[in-house]
């Protein structure tokens, strides 16, 4: 079977495999400084001289000079071709791979390719939009958004009518399906197309390559739902990109990222000069953009509205990040407030004091429980040691556990010796599950290897 290796597929595998878990499976990294040191797989040596580099995607032995990406990689060390290759990594990474059809592929990339030219006009033609609209201007104003800001993020207007958007890049030499493809337009009940977004402020949303790939619109008419998102497209994926990560890039010098939930919290947190924000979009955190967010680096806070949603975003986004080796921290705002309202009220220095003083994921898995039990009950203190204990045995790292053994018993009085019992008890399932779980992983490398070699 023929399949298609493109631009598309390569930057999936690029965003998608983090190149140090997939290094991993051969060899013991350990962290040095941003990167990742460990004995080279191509050739003995005693001191580590292969380097892996997690932001850049890349790998480099000082030793024999062998170094590359992901693809290079596996290459070498299966001993498969480029085409090989790509299929090995798409397997066990699950992303999809297209059958080649030659005209379908040629369609597919002129397609790609419009889309993100109508995309960047659309951007053009908001933005033009807005220097004529004080009701939206005078919106701006009011959420403390400035002009520099205005043009740093490319905010626009989409105006109050049917047709404004349509009729301008029809104007432009656009085809009714290029636009329906970029989800700029949509079919009216009568079976005409009119503009999807009217009568919001535009926020456009950009990939790592800075070029426009979809928008956010948060509506000015308050009898109608306040934000609309671009739908996927051949270009976008709600679930593989991130609000701002086309700065994070470029411009975090922090070597943190705070993960918030809105557009309106990343722009005023990087109007203030706090500018390693970002935000997903309009969905559920997603693993693949925690995969994205590793690229850029490994010390994330949360910092989510403190609402019963938030709360339930951030158990969501704790977990997968933890699925990426990425263990966050959480950001509790005072007064309940989210960071767009926060740093207007107390400013920049107010705001890194709160990020200064952010909880481990650990230490708000436990607080959380706390907030279930009664300690002051007998079935409360069992209730709670045991949820904890729950969450202790999962930790790969022993000095870790024991410390937090010796800090939950005491802060809450709880006898060390029975946190350990139960964690001995469970750990005889837990890692007879987990050695089972690593032989399987094993012996499917084995097959896939064998497999595309077929």
């Amino acid at each position: 079977m023929s399949y298609i290796v493109d631009d598309e597929v390569l930057e999936k595998i690029r965003s998608q495999v983090d190149i140090v878990d997939l290094i991993s499976d051969y060899i013991p990294l350990k962290k040095s400084g941003s990167n990742y040191m460990g004995l080279c797989p191509f050739h003995n040596e005693k001191t580590p001289s292969f380097s892996v580099s997690p932001t850049k995607g890349i790998f480099k032995c000082f030793g024999c000079g062998a170094g590359g990406d992901h693809i290079s990689f596996i290459m070498k060390k299966e001993n498969l071709s480029f085409r090989e290759a790509v299929k090995f990594l798409a397997d066990k990474y699950n992303i999809e791979l297209k059958e080649y059809d030659m005209h379908e592929s040629q369609h597919s990339k002129k397609l790609r390719e419009k889309l993100y030219e109508a995309n960047r006009d659309a951007a053009i033609f908001y933005m033009n939009c807005l220097t004529k609209s004080y009701m939206a201007l005078n919106y701006l104003k009011s959420r403390e958004i400035d002009r520099d800001t205005i043009l740093k993020f490319g905010i626009g207007y989409s105006p109050d009518g049917w047709t404004n958007l349509y009729s301008y890049l029809k104007s432009k030499g656009y085809d009714d399906e290029t636009l329906d493809k970029a989800n700029l337009i949509s079919k009216s009940k009568r079976g005409t197309y009119i503009d999807r977004f009217r009568n919001r402020i535009m926020f456009p949303i950009l990939d790592v390559s800075k070029r426009v790939i979809a928008f956010g619109g948060r509506s000015l008419d308050t009898s109608i739902p306040k934000y609309l998102n671009s739908s996927d497209t051949l270009i976008f994926n709600k679930g593989d990109n991130l609000y701002n990560v086309n700065k994070i890039r470029e411009e975090n010098k922090s070597g943190k990222i705070i993960l918030v939930e809105g557009y309106m919290d990343v722009i005023s947190l990087y109007k203030s000069g706090i500018n390693y924000t970002v935000a997903s979009l309009g969905t559920a955190f997603t693993e693949n953009q925690a995969k994205l967010i590793k690229k850029y680096s490994d010390e994330v806070y949360i910092c989510y509205d403190s609402d019963q949603a938030g709360i339930r975003a951030t158990d969501k986004a704790i977990d997968i990040l933890l699925s990426q080796n990425i263990k966050p921290k959480i950001i509790r705002l005072t007064e309940g407030m989210d960071p767009d309202d926060f740093v207007k009220k107390y400013g920049k220095l107010d705001f890194e004091l709160e990020v200064s003083k952010a909880i481990s994921y650990l230490d708000y898995k436990i607080s959380k429980v706390k907030s279930r039990w009664n300690l002051e009950s007998s079935e409360g203190v069992v209730g709670f040691t045991t949820e904890v204990s729950e969450i202790l045995i999962r930790l790969k790292n022993p000095i870790e556990r024991d410390v937090y053994i010796d800090k939950i018993s005491k802060q809450f009085g709880i006898k060390v010796e029975s946190i350990i019992s139960y964690i001995q008890l469970k750990n005889r399932d837990f890692k007879s599950k987990i050695k089972k779980n690593n032989l399987l992983k094993k012996e499917s490398r084995k097959k896939r290897a064998k497999l595309v070699k077929c």
